[in-house]
């Protein structure tokens, strides 16, 4: 019984240990109210991950926002008569198996990517 207590112990330990935290959304305020730009892209998305081990290291949130928007800028080569609208930003936080000690934390940024026709 002690035997079988552990082993379910163990297996419970194991799979709770796989689970992400979502938070930290905003919505952009650009407003695009007259009819001089066309949608180029739509949810086009840009990502970051930092590795934390013993709660030192990795990235802060700003610097992870900064490269994820970059990657997002880079990947769609976003020109200077194109802008980012209906920008949001999410944190997943990604536990391994050794969650107490190492995890990392991903950012992830989506817009819409719109272009001045005039």
């Amino acid at each position: 019984m002690k035997q079988l207590t552990i082993i379910s112990f163990v297996i419970v330990i194991l799979f709770s240990s796989c689970f992400g935290v979502h938070s930290g959304t905003f919505q952009s305020s650009a407003q695009l109210s007259s009819a001089n730009y066309k949608i180029v892209k739509r949810a086009a998305q840009g990502k970051a991950t930092t590795t934390v081990v013993l709660y030192m290291g990795g990235l802060g949130k700003e610097a992870l926002v900064a490269e994820a928007k970059e990657n997002l800028m880079r990947e769609y080569n976003v020109s200077d008569k194109q802008l980012l609208a209906n920008v949001s930003v999410d944190f997943r936080t990604i536990t391994t198996p050794l969650y107490l000690v190492m995890w990392q934390r991903q950012c992830t940024v989506t817009a819409d990517i719109v272009e001045f026709v005039k």
